[in-house]
């Protein structure tokens, strides 16, 4: 009986870990820096511009790529995925593959949208030295 316990007790435990975890990485990713503009390369002194994606709906209108806009406008996704883990967390019932799933979506979104914006925009070894 007592092993039992224990063990749900571990579950719970790494349960709330986990879910956690999940909703700081995905804080993180939505605040730090997921790309920078283009360099000129006519002025080499100027310096890029910085993106983050909580800024990324200011930026999607002033560029072209439709593939840019999309994931940009996207990156709302975040968020939205961090507050379902948190009400997933007081929920009685267990809701783990909506967890995963919302995880999965949230971590692609973020990955096509830094992809799309290295495509775009590096296009000068400049640009990677500059990075952050």
């Amino acid at each position: 009986m007592k092993n039992s316990e224990n063990e749900n007790e571990k579950k719970s435990a790494s349960f709330f870990i986990c879910r956690i975890a999940s909703i700081i990485i995905l804080a993180v990713l939505f605040v730090f820096p997921f790309s920078m503009r283009e360099k000129n390369l006519l002025q080499p002194e100027l310096t890029s511009e910085i993106l983050y994606p909580y800024k990324s709906v200011l930026y999607a209108g002033t560029i072209s790529p439709l593939l840019l806009r999309i994931s940009w406008c996207a990156l709302y996704v975040i968020p939205f995925s961090a507050i379902l883990i948190l009400i997933t967390i007081f929920l009685k019932k267990r809701h783990k593959k909506t967890v995963y799933f919302s995880l999965l979506i949230s971590v692609t979104v973020y990955l096509v949208s830094t992809v799309a914006s290295m495509m775009t925009f590096a296009n000068t070894a400049r640009w990677f030295r500059e990075l952050p």
